[in-house]
């Protein structure tokens, strides 16, 4: 019959792992599993706002890294021959690596199991439970579980291809790069540095006192053009938009890169009577200055709440899951700032024009800044 579980997440990210945390301090029996090995890389812009930070505090839950890499209170936003300063609220640098692996730490020692390289492999809904057919160690085994939580990112791994796409699609990428390497002018210390140009955006902030994170979202043909790469086409925006930085020869160094799927979208579902997607596996829209964990956090920390209700039988299995699809569809709306902001950089001229008014005019930007700062 295999094991039984009161929730299996899939996903040990943020969105995972603090809906597994909540749901084991309140008593639940918790499966959270990971198809990677552990710890392990993100691709992130590595940017928690204070919104997040204080969902973290709120709950409890203890993160030394957050007081590590340093933090940040400005974006210079630099395009088109312009730049423009903008005051943002004040958040915290952090690398994912060590952020997700402090988060499922705590989790374990709330109560929930944790088992890496182990995958959803599928899946088969019944009236009270759900069946998971787990992948690990070259072998596959059965669990069940009265709920099943799919944390699994964009695109979605537990169930890939159902997912709504529309637009003109980017693709995400990141690195850590030592300062060392760096060829020209970093960022100021607090200030992260964002460069637009017709192939996408690459922003990069310090982490530490001797790394730079560096995260951009760029056209996926621009990757493959020229045979150059990640570092190719990042070294081209920044060349274009931030000659400071891109002083010398090489300025972007060939490290390893890391690399998403196509970005934006939504799932088809977000959530059946006893399946519930969370965090970027229920929707994605490119974040922009830390509002991207944040609204993992807020998803799980609302999630965990539904399910909780569902355990206790105050709400009953289907009525949840419909509560989950309407937030999930208020949240996808309420969501305008980054809607905006990434329909912007994708028309040239009225991204040079907004570039434009900046330079000039940073204040304008205000109403916009409050926005992505809810998340």
């Amino acid at each position: 019959m295999g094991e039984m579980w009161d929730v299996v997440v899939a996903g040990a990210g943020p969105a995972g792992s603090l809906t597994a945390m909540l749901l084991a301090r309140a008593g639940a029996e918790v499966l959270l599993v990971e198809r990677s090995s552990w710890p392990r890389d993100k691709v992130c812009g590595g940017c928690l706002n204070p919104r997040g930070l204080g969902l973290l505090e709120a709950r409890g839950v203890a993160m030394p890294c957050l007081e590590k890499f340093g933090g940040y209170g400005s974006m210079t936003l630099r395009g088109y021959g312009r730049c423009a300063r903008l005051d943002l609220p004040a958040g915290v640098v952090v690398d994912r690596s060590v952020f997700d692996a402090e988060l499922v730490e705590a989790a374990v020692v709330s109560g929930v199991r944790f088992r890496s390289e182990c995958r959803v492999s599928s899946v088969c809904e019944g009236l009270d439970e759900v069946s998971v057919v787990l992948a690990e160690g070259g072998s596959e085994h059965r669990v069940r579980s009265r709920v099943l939580v799919d944390a699994s990112g964009i695109g979605s791994r537990v169930t890939p291809g159902a997912w709504e796409r529309r637009g003109r699609l980017l693709v995400g990428l990141s690195a850590t790069v030592d300062r060392s390497a760096w060829g020209g002018a970093a960022p100021d210390a607090g200030e992260l540095g964002m460069a637009v140009g017709r192939e996408g955006y690459v922003g990069v902030v310090g982490l530490g006192v001797a790394g730079l994170h560096v995260s951009a979202a760029v056209d996926p043909a621009a990757v493959v053009s020229e045979g150059a790469g990640a570092a190719g086409v990042i070294d081209r925006l920044l060349r274009s938009a931030w000659p400071e930085v891109a002083s010398g020869s090489g300025s972007v160094p060939q490290c390893s890169w890391r690399g998403t799927g196509l970005l934006n979208g939504r799932p088809v579902w977000a959530a059946r009577p006893r399946w519930f997607r969370v965090g970027d596996a229920a929707g994605y829209r490119e974040p922009f200055t830390g509002e991207g964990m944040t609204r993992a956090l807020v998803s799980a920390n609302r999630l965990s709440q539904l399910i909780l209700g569902v355990r206790s039988g105050r709400v009953d299995a289907a009525s949840a899951a419909a509560q989950w699809r309407s937030w999930c569809r208020a949240r996808h709306r309420g969501q305008w700032g980054c809607r905006v902001v990434s329909t912007l950089l994708r028309r040239r001229l009225i991204a040079r024009g907004c570039m434009e008014v900046l330079s000039v005019a940073p204040g304008v930007a205000r109403p916009l800044v409050r926005s992505l700062g809810k998340g």
